[in-house]
């Protein structure tokens, strides 16, 4: 489990159950190394057998929040998320949680549990969970002084949490742009089997997780979600040490198939919504001809702060926590897709959110001919399509596509003060 290979784990937490059938950390283990091959049923399956052992068990009930909040099943989420917080009032994460799939009104909201977790003396981990918890609350109640405090303060624990530092970065991608200008890279034959990939990639907060949701509504188009391979397939093929090696770009390329190979769909269309590989097109075109690759542009101002008022669970986001990172880090990307634009034009497809939700059925029309696909009508409902879905956009994609996203960030103008956008 440590090591992130879940299907491996799956056999021996299983053996680990059937020799202690009361050992609750293995069914536990089990449910989530499921989740993450998107083994829903039997993600379920283990939970409700620890609760047959031990009726109040909060860390299944949590782990069915999980799931059903990643399934789109709300109501049971929220559910378990209740009876996760009558055996743990104070678990700050799981109140994250289920403020986050809920919208706070006047009249149904956890302020009164956030105020008083707030006032008690917390760890910086559950400190920062309350402030983010408070900050969408208040920004619900549109009342943007309050979410903003709150806001900054939930950032300022993550990235001293982090340890970000946007000059990492600045290196980063000035040595991509110099290798990539420098070295001739290899094109690698097409395979004639197997699967085509079909990179999103952009920033996050960019609607992303529509376009993914629109293309997984093809019949012939599996999602993904983020798969977070690419970067194990760089380290594994040591590709970066020489982008001019084709053995390298093999290895680089079969590593990443193989993970493919292992998803639970017998669709060859998959979509990969990896954003940050926007830093590797170079490589995707060389590995994978027959690869798409869809970049999604939307406002930078509704980029920055859609970013900033949200927590990522993952580490390689630590650009988000800081309104002036943020706009460097945007800025890196614009000026390496330009670059990537005067290399391969022809392989890469813009699309711009704004464009999307005002002219839909011709924005969806031809995304979907770029890829090489005919029409599905179910691409025009994506909010009908019952998939999992991982990222912060999990309630959002759930609904029919709407345009007033944009505009939001106006409210905070007045609060970003030096950092302005």
């Amino acid at each position: 489990m440590q090591k992130g290979d879940f299907e491996a784990a799956k056999p021996h937490l299983k053996s680990a159950i059937d020799y202690a059938p009361n050992n609750l950390n293995a069914y536990i283990n089990l449910s989530i190394a499921n989740t993450h091959v998107e083994n829903f049923e039997a993600a379920i399956h283990w939970c409700n057998q620890a609760l047959a052992v031990k009726s109040h068990l909060p860390a299944a009930h949590k782990q069915l929040g999980k799931i059903y909040s990643i399934l789109g099943k709300l109501d049971e989420a929220k559910f378990h998320y209740q009876k996760t917080l009558e055996s743990i009032p104070d678990d700050a994460q799981t109140l994250y949680n289920l403020v986050m799939i809920e919208k706070q009104t006047h009249d149904s909201n956890e302020l009164g549990r956030l105020r008083h977790l707030a006032r008690r003396a917390l760890s910086q981990e559950k400190r920062k969970f309350v402030f983010y918890s408070l900050g969408k609350s208040f920004d619900d109640l549109h009342k943007p002084r309050l979410a903003f405090h709150y806001f900054r303060r939930a950032n300022e624990l993550r990235k001293a949490e982090l340890g970000y530092d946007v000059g990492a970065d600045e290196t980063l991608f000035e040595k991509i742009q110099r290798s990539f200008s420098q070295k001739k890279i290899p094109n690698l034959v097409t395979l004639p089997k197997g699967k085509k990939p079909v990179f999103i990639v952009g920033m996050p907060r960019s609607g992303s997780t529509l376009i993914e949701q629109i293309l997984a509504s093809h019949s012939e188009v599996y999602g993904a979600n983020e798969l977070g391979k690419i970067d194990e397939a760089l380290t594994y093929s040591a590709i970066l040490d020489d982008i001019s090696s084709p053995k390298k770009l093999g290895k680089f390329r079969d590593r990443y198939l193989e993970h493919l190979d292992r998803l639970n769909t017998p669709l060859k269309v998959i979509v990969d919504k990896s954003l940050l590989n926007f830093r590797w097109v170079g490589l995707l075109v060389s590995a994978f001809p027959n690869c798409k690759i869809i970049n999604v542009r939307r406002d930078k101002n509704a980029i920055i702060w859609s970013n900033y008022k949200h927590y990522f669970e993952a580490g390689g986001l630590g650009f988000t926590t800081d309104v002036a990172d943020l706009r460097r880090y945007h800025e890196l990307y614009e000026g390496l897709m330009a670059f990537w634009d005067g290399q391969y034009d022809d392989k890469l497809y813009h699309i711009d959110y704004e464009q999307l939700v005002s002219e839909q059925s011709s924005s969806i029309r031809r995304m979907i001919s770029h890829i090489g696909l005919e029409w599905d009508p179910a691409c025009l409902l994506p909010h009908l399509t019952e998939r999992a879905v991982k990222t912060a956009s999990l309630s959002q994609v759930r609904e029919k596509i709407y345009a007033n996203a944009n505009a939001s960030w106006r409210a905070y103008e007045q609060f970003l003060g030096s950092n302005k956008i």
